[in-house]
């Protein structure tokens, strides 16, 4: 044995001293230890520096750095500190937002690594501990869950795998991304499940947590929610889903939550340019009234007023006179003789051609000409079925408070009904302005859309529009009072409603009167120029009789013969009856147009100024005729 020697002994002497006993010294639980009532001090072992020293290192942690199902993870103190109710760490409002903001803010960064996170995020929204902070937390983790998914969904939609591409062997890189869409898909329906279990409300507790106030928010937020989905995801997956459980809230009794969906599916009627969505959307809204028009629960106007957001302009007029999906005898045998033809190889080469032409359009970018207008087709189709089913009710039985709807409806898409439909539709406008059950707008409404419809491909059609004209002779100087004829919306002013009505007014004159000139007899524009004329000197404000007095003069510039009502020495048969209510039969050849003197003297200086141009311009027309 070699002993060893002096200076051996005097060296570890010296490097013993230097070195901390460890050992000697009271070890410290690297457990969480408790220092403040929201923060935990977590000891780690110690590093030396360039020089020497020996640095202690420990780590701070909030309390809720982790939390699900209302419990905090990681919180293992000890027996004693947890025997003490309460030493027990408490939540606040601040801590919660924090820890929320810091999952979602890792999955929006790296969505393909911490999308597992989300299921995290769905348990708090069930969470039942702690009762004091449990309604918070749940409308945070749903508003939060919204958010994430309209950042992080793909601008594509993902299709499920079939058994043979499942027994197929990936690549890291490949399997990384199949397992992310798939998970993905497994999150977002569990979530749209969560939220449609809100709405209808079938977690029923025996010992409710959340009082009715809470739980009525919570279900506005759930439609929020929806509503977002609703309109930033029509491209992906379950957004049928979406249409089916949104659509019928429009018509709910709930006046905030009904105007939030009618005002999302208005968006998506103006945004969408393919027409998918909107087709997804026209049928469960079209169910829906079908539905609802039977039974004692109402239909509300604001829910038929969506359909004139549509932006539809072309259709296939074709398609729409045929019956969809059957084709003819004809086409069938034709279809049997040519298959019959190819040999089984061709057949199958066929088969398989066309399955990856329609993968191909699935995949597609770019939107089709034919696919958007077979979209548009089917919608139009929709709408007017609806349109068609509430004219064709009894008066009893037709919901009175729709009229407005249907009838501005039909007047904007008129020029999209099919010819088969004219005579009838016609014919339907004609017995609701004889009925008399229509109030101003009503009546305008109906005349706009039958004009409307004889000015295109109604030209071709042998119909009498007389009855229109006759109808809106009659009701002109009901523009004075329009306002105090109907209560359409309470909020409107009597201003706002007399600007509507005078704007349609004008557009009915524009295109019974101007656009129609050929048809128009001598006798006919007259009158209407009269009544014009009388009406302006009743309409206030002043900028109201400005826009009668601008229809006037374009009348007047259409037919030179008109000239004659500035004329008084002008020799003409008969007598001007002006309490007459037909145009044709009133004596208007006879009558003068005294009105425009007295607007010469009018308060406004621009109906001063209008009046008088249509003299000077008339007593032009006057001297070169004579000339």
């Amino acid at each position: 044995m070699v002993l060893a020697s002096k200076a051996d002994r005097r060296r570890k002497r010296r490097l013993s001293e230097n070195v901390p006993q460890y050992e000697k010294v009271a070890r410290i639980s690297t457990s969480y230890v408790k220092e403040d009532s929201s923060k935990k001090i977590k000891h780690l072992l110690p590093i030396k520096d360039i020089s020497g020293a020996v640095i202690k290192q420990y780590e701070e942690y909030y309390v809720d750095d982790v939390v699900e199902n209302g419990v905090i993870e990681g919180d293992h103190q000890d027996d004693e500190v947890m025997d003490k109710p309460e030493e027990k760490p408490k939540l606040n409002v601040q801590q919660i937002k924090m820890q929320i903001a810091k999952m979602c803010s890792n999955i929006v960064n790296e969505p393909q690594i911490h999308f597992s996170i989300l299921k995290k995020l769905q348990n708090m929204m069930w969470t039942e501990k702690p009762m004091e902070t449990c309604f918070i937390i749940r409308k945070l983790a749903m508003a939060s869950m919204a958010c994430v998914f309209t950042d992080i969904i793909p601008g594509y939609r993902i299709r499920e795998r079939t058994e043979d591409e499942k027994s197929v062997k990936l690549s890291k890189e490949v399997r990384t991304l199949v397992d992310f869409e798939e998970g993905l898909l497994r999150h977002y329906r569990s979530f749209l499940e969560s939220l449609e279990k809100v709405l209808k409300k079938e977690k029923n507790e025996k010992n409710p947590i959340l009082s009715g106030e809470e739980k009525k928010e919570l279900t506005f937020l759930a439609v929020k929610s929806l509503c977002e989905l609703y309109e930033k995801t029509t491209h992906f997956n379950f957004h049928n889903n979406i249409v089916m459980v949104l659509v019928p809230l429009t018509n709910s009794s709930n006046k905030q939550i009904s105007e939030m969906c009618c005002n999302s599916v208005r968006s998506i009627f103006r945004s969408d340019k393919s027409g998918e969505a909107s087709l997804a959307t026209i049928k469960v809204l079209c169910k829906l009234i079908k539905d609802e028009s039977g039974s004692k629960r109402r239909i509300r106007p604001e829910v038929l007023d969506t359909l004139l957001s549509l932006h539809i302009n072309h259709v296939d007029f074709e398609a729409m006179s045929r019956q969809p999906n059957k084709l003819s005898a004809k086409d069938k045998k034709k279809a049997a003789v040519e298959k019959k033809r190819l040999s089984r190889g061709q057949r199958k080469h066929l088969k398989r051609q066309e399955k990856l032409q329609n993968e191909l359009k699935e995949t597609e970018a770019t939107e089709r000409r034919e696919t958007k207008i077979k979209y548009h087709t089917e919608i139009i189709q929709q709408v007017f079925l609806v349109y068609f089913r509430i004219l064709k009710q009894k008066k009893g039985q037709r919901p009175e408070r729709l009229l407005n709807s249907v009838l501005e409806g039909l007047a904007q898409f008129a020029h999209l009904i099919n010819i088969d439909f004219f005579s009838d539709l016609i014919q339907v406008l004609q017995n609701l302005i004889s009925s008399g059950d229509l109030n101003y707008r009503q009546n305008l409404c109906c005349i706009s859309t039958a004009f409307k419809v004889l000015s295109g491909q109604g030209e071709a059609l042998n119909i009498d529009p007389t009855e229109f004209y006759k109808h809106l002779y009659e009701a002109l100087f009901q523009l004075i009072y329009s306002t105090t004829g109907y209560k359409r919306n309470v909020k409107r002013g009597r201003d706002e409603n007399r600007l509507s009505d005078l704007n349609l007014t004008m557009n009915c004159l524009n295109i019974m009167l101007n656009k129609r000139r050929r048809q128009v007899t001598l006798g006919r524009l007259q009158a209407f120029i009269k009544r014009l004329a009388a009406l302006s000197l009743n309409l206030h404000p002043a900028s109201s009789a400005k826009a009668v007095l601008v229809i006037t003069s374009k009348l007047i510039q259409s037919n030179t013969k008109t000239n004659a009502l500035f004329d008084i020495e002008s020799q003409a048969k008969g007598v001007y009856l002006p309490e007459l209510e037909d145009p044709e039969h009133c004596g208007a050849t006879s009558a003068c147009l005294w009105e425009l003197h007295a607007l010469r003297r009018h308060y406004c200086p621009d109906l001063r100024k209008q009046s008088s141009k249509i003299l000077r311009d008339s007593a032009k027309e006057q001297q070169h005729r004579h000339r």
